[in-house]
């Protein structure tokens, strides 16, 4: 059996303009794609941010973030609130796991901070008004 190949068989693997054609659509949606979500997410945090502070269920205080806040240290009795740079964290609490301690900086909308022993939250949320609950589809 003869597998060699004749060396009138030639195989030529050229792009054609439809190739080509396809390819640059292929990238210009992606990149209109990237585009428009980039757009969106960097337009989902319009306005500023306020720093709610609760204990049992009740508001202690109400802070506005905006782009040149201060940096604080706050104590609402036993817990102390640090606030640098727009970002908010527990600094120090008095219960015993400190996972609330440990959970770190917040900085967005949604966000929250948690002590349940203490049952003490600090809670991130925008000041823009929200969204209609529409999803694109209905739009």
């Amino acid at each position: 059996m003869n597998t060699s190949v004749s060396r009138k068989t030639k195989v030529c693997l050229r792009p054609s303009p439809w190739d080509i054609l396809v390819a640059a659509l292929v990238l210009a949606l992606a990149a209109a794609l990237a585009l428009f979500f980039l757009s969106r997410a960097a337009g989902s945090t319009k306005g500023d941010l306020v720093c709610t502070v609760s204990q049992n269920g009740r508001i202690l205080e109400e802070i506005t973030l905006t782009a040149g806040s201060p940096d604080q240290e706050k104590r609402y009795g036993d817990y102390v609130v640090e606030i640098n740079h727009g970002h908010i964290r527990i600094k120090s609490a008095p219960c015993v796991g400190q996972d609330c301690v440990h959970t770190g900086w917040i900085h967005r909308s949604g966000q929250s901070v948690v002590c349940l022993p203490g049952r003490f939250v600090v809670t991130l949320s925008s000041s823009a008004p929200a969204d209609p609950p529409f999803d694109i589809v209905v739009k």
